[in-house]
């Protein structure tokens, strides 16, 4: 099962949010904290002075955001999601092609002080939002219209979490083997809405 993130839990959300994630953190080593070192944000990174003043910041003017999670859900160009992994960092998903250092300046601000770590995705919003569509729709599998399962969008790992512990090794395999790292697969209970 090569590229596929298989976590055990005891429970799963019932039914997701795109944007806000299921409201339990992902496991810590979900994120490469090498790879994002260099977008930590909040009091535990430091910046040049003027990294500011090299990027001009992007124009924030849809429906006036109060705070970062409703700046976060007012651009899906921008922003695959909000979440909170294990530590309680807040972690704010980009979609693929978004300039960290453009929209860094406005993340810090609606972050107001709070601990914060920017990533890029490898996979947009709209691609994931997509998987999770088809996911939803039943048709992957002869028995997906008997499993119990949840769907959600998570920013931390910027992929779709599939819950359920009614898949067969098989169908793990196949779903991987179609979705590859846009989706993880969260062997836990669900009850059927």
């Amino acid at each position: 099962m090569s590229g596929v993130r298989v976590v055990l839990a005891a429970g799963a959300c019932a039914m997701a949010v795109a944007l806000t994630g299921c409201g339990r953190p992902a496991p810590a080593d979900s994120t490469s904290e090498a790879a994002v070192s260099d977008l930590m944000s909040g009091p535990r990174a430091a910046r040049p002075p003027d990294a500011a003043a090299k990027v001009p910041e992007p124009v924030v003017d849809v429906g006036r955001p109060t705070d970062l999670a409703d700046l976060v859900a007012s651009r899906p160009d921008v922003f695959v999601g909000l979440g909170v992994e294990k530590r309680g960092v807040i972690i704010v998903a980009l979609n693929p092609g978004v300039d960290p250092a453009a929209w860094r300046p406005v993340v810090d601000r609606y972050a107001a002080g709070k601990s914060h770590l920017v990533t890029i995705c490898t996979h947009s919003l709209a691609e994931l939002t997509g998987i999770a569509d088809e996911l939803v729709a039943r048709r992957w599998s002869p028995r997906a219209t008997r499993i119990a399962f949840a769907v959600v969008t998570d920013p931390v790992t910027c992929s779709v979490q599939l819950s359920t512990d009614q898949l067969t090794t098989d169908e793990e395999n196949a779903l991987v083997e179609r979705y590859g790292d846009a989706i993880t697969i969260v062997r836990a209970p669900v009850g059927r809405a």
